[in-house]
C-alpha cells in the first residue's frame, strides 16, 4: 500500500472522484487499486483493468507530487501510469 497526495490531480481535475489523500494497493491478480481515504469510510476510485501486470503486484511507488504511479510484478515486468494524463486511459476502470 502506498499513500498518494492528490493535491496535484484535484488542481488538473476538480471534478476527479479523489480527496485529500489516498492509497493504492497491489493484488495477486496483477491489478492495481486506488482509493480515497477518509476519516469514516474509503472508496475505490480507479481499478486497473483485467491483464494490467503479468503476476502479482510486488511493489508499488509514487512521485513526490503524487502524479506518477510505478508497479512491479513478481514476473519483473515493471509499468508505470501518470494520475493526471492517464486519468482517462483504456487500461483504467474508474467508479
Amino acid at each position: 500500500m502506498v499513500p498518494i497526495d492528490t493535491t496535484a490531480i484535484m488542481k488538473k481535475y476538480p471534478t476527479a472522484p479523489f480527496t485529500e489523500t489516498a492509497v493504492a494497493v497491489g493484488t495477486r491478480e496483477g491489478n492495481v487499486l486506488v482509493f480515497n481515504v477518509e476519516a469514516n469510510d474509503s472508496s475505490c476510485v480507479i481499478r486497473t483493468k483485467a491483464g494490467f501486470m503479468f503476476g502479482e503486484v510486488r511493489g508499488l511507488a509514487v512521485t513526490d507530487d503524487g502524479s506518477q504511479l510505478i508497479v512491479a510484478s513478481s514476473s519483473g515486468e515493471t509499468a508505470s501510469f501518470h494520475m493526471l494524463k492517464d486519468f482517462e486511459e483504456e487500461n483504467m476502470e474508474h467508479k
